[in-house]
């Protein structure tokens, strides 16, 4: 896709450290940015942004739609390509709930802490993934 003008697709890839989750065409992709959630759709502006922990949400080609966890991380956008660097992530797949849901009672027992908040909410989330 030499000129992304006139596309009705983005080019897009999900890498995390352990592994490449996600390289493939996608019509529109919706990521958990710094601020809110934000929708990115084919011959959108180019842009580089901070993501929060929270749920990508991909709409592939054939309408379906896919779903992962992040927990932050950097999107860039640019000429019909989305480059999403994830700090980790988890598919539907790789969530176990049992271990999840254990690891959220052990922290619970724990001080207040800024650090315990942002871990809260990486094991809510994946709960909430697991769940829809």
């Amino acid at each position: 896709m030499s000129e992304a003008s006139n596309a009705k697709t983005l080019k897009l890839s999900i890498l995390s450290p352990e592994r490449n989750l996600f390289t493939g065409e996608a019509t529109s992709v919706i990521v958990p940015g710094e601020v809110g959630s934000f929708g990115i759709y084919p011959n959108h502006a180019a842009l580089i942004a901070s993501m929060d922990v929270g749920i990508i949400q991909i709409r592939l080609l054939d309408g379906e739609t896919m779903k992962m966890v992040v927990d932050g991380g950097f999107v860039e956008v640019k000429n019909g390509y989305v480059n999403i660097l994830a700090d980790s992530a988890d598919t539907l797949d790789t969530i176990d709930s049992k271990a999840v849901e254990a690891k959220l009672a052990e922290i619970s027992k724990e001080p207040a802490s800024s650090s315990k908040v942002k871990e809260i909410k990486k094991a809510k989330t994946r709960i909430l993934l697991k769940q829809n």
